[in-house]
């Protein structure tokens, strides 16, 4: 999956800064967005607390620098507890290790109801007995170095080295989830595939799979877990969509998906994600599904779609790429307002196009990529260097500007051109 901010999967990574030449920062596992999340939700720290019982610890929220600090205060005033419930998006994988090893040190049972992903997955694996709910999640996928700013900076792979258990920092953070798996005795295989799985993407493997590798001991048939509160509840996200008029339609064209991303948004924002980071995320989901509508479009729809791209890519040009960079400021409530202005007039333009009948034959993938290369790319070549796609914020900016050439090709090509991008999912590697 690779970063398409337009009308595509987009793509930010979820990370905490982190230098390679400082040991006390090692390397982070990524949680890969669908869309960019706010500043705030990327700094937010974990929640920690125990049940009134005092046998159920919960930990909500990113694996972030001083997290196990935290978790062990918490454990430490906790002497009955017995479980430890995650919803957690991941983070930095010494932070994850170091819990990890207090959760065996302790014997406690692991359980997730709503998300685990990334280096989250390390610390639920090193539970005793491991236990899912019937709608929660595991993802996975391989760990990445990133700068102080939270930009991607290249992939140390997994190694045949052999690690102590006790040993935590100045290892390969795939070693570092690699080992975690297999002290939980988890399939080699099922630990083959994790490690070979892009940082830029997300597995998340059915319960009957997870069973069949060892990574759960079971799944639940009910929620065990009481709730810890702090997110929405499943009928408040239902209403909250039920009044967007890209929702509403995408529930009548693309009914899979839909559901899909309307329990996405509800798990998201029960993991330590803001509910506006959650609906982002999912609403990529949604552009991706309904992309195969767009291409069916009139011409005349499909050029006002590409006057609101094109105006946004500018805006976002002159203002140095706000949205491609990790580390943002908030935008100012001026721009935030002109934002979200521009997002529901998209909105309501797809809405728009999905509930009309089609007007056009797609294009092939054949004629698309001629199309792609003979008016986008020439156009193209001033602005495009080796390496632009290497980053999150690289890719996010390279979109940008695919969309500015193609709103800027005369008249007679510019519709036919953004028809043939479309068409390509992986335009990117074209």
């Amino acid at each position: 999956m690779r970063y398409r901010r337009s009308l595509g999967l987009a793509a930010l990574l979820l990370a905490e800064s982190v230098t390679q030449a400082a040991p006390a920062r090692p390397p982070v596992i990524e949680m890969v967005a669908p869309a960019p999340v706010p500043a705030s939700a990327k700094k937010a720290e974990p929640k920690i607390h125990v049940s009134e019982d005092g046998e159920t610890v919960y930990f909500i929220g990113q694996l972030s620098e001083g997290s196990f600090l935290k978790f062990e205060a918490v454990l430490r005033d906790a002497p009955k507890a017995k479980r430890l419930v995650l919803a957690s998006i991941g983070g930095l994988t010494v932070e994850g290790r170091l819990i990890a090893a207090l959760v065996r040190k302790r014997r406690l049972n692991t359980h997730v109801e709503f998300y685990c992903a990334s280096a989250c997955t390390q610390v639920f694996v090193s539970g005793r007995e491991r236990v899912i709910g019937p709608r929660a999640k595991l993802g996975f996928h391989q760990a990445v170095v990133v700068d102080k700013e939270g930009q991607a900076k290249g992939v140390r792979r997994a190694t045949e080295r052999k690690l102590h258990p006790t040993l935590i920092y100045g290892i390969n953070g795939n070693d570092t989830l690699r080992l975690a798996y297999e002290q939980a005795g988890i399939d080699p295989a099922f630990i083959a595939k994790v490690l070979d799985t892009r940082h830029a993407d997300m597995w998340a493997p059915e319960a009957k799979e997870l069973l069949a590798a060892r990574v759960i001991t079971r799944q639940a048939a009910a929620a065990e877990a009481a709730l810890p509160g702090g997110g929405p509840g499943e009928s408040e996200v239902r209403a909250l969509l039920a009044g967007k008029v890209l929702w509403r339609q995408a529930a009548l064209s693309v009914p899979r998906e839909h559901a899909e991303a309307v329990d996405e948004v509800w798990l998201w924002a029960n993991s330590g994600v803001s509910l506006d980071a959650a609906l982002a995320v999912a609403r990529a989901g949604l552009m991706t599904a309904l992309t195969p509508r767009l291409l069916s479009a009139s011409d005349t729809q499909l050029g006002r779609l590409l006057a609101l791209k094109g105006r946004t890519a500018r805006d976002q040009r002159e203002l140095g790429y706000p949205e491609c960079n990790a580390a943002e400021l908030p935008l100012a409530p001026r721009d935030a307002a002109a934002a979200s202005e521009a997002d529901g007039a998209e909105d309501r333009l797809i809405a728009e196009i999905a509930a009309a009948p089609p007007a056009q034959k797609p294009p092939s993938r054949a004629e698309a990529q001629d199309v792609f290369w003979k008016d986008v790319m020439p156009a193209f070549a001033k602005a495009y260097r080796r390496g632009d796609t290497e980053s999150a914020r690289a890719l996010c900016g390279y979109s940008y500007r695919v969309i500015e050439t193609i709103d800027a090709l005369p008249a007679d090509r510019r519709i036919k051109a953004y028809r043939a991008m479309l068409a390509l999912p992986d335009w990117s590697k074209i």
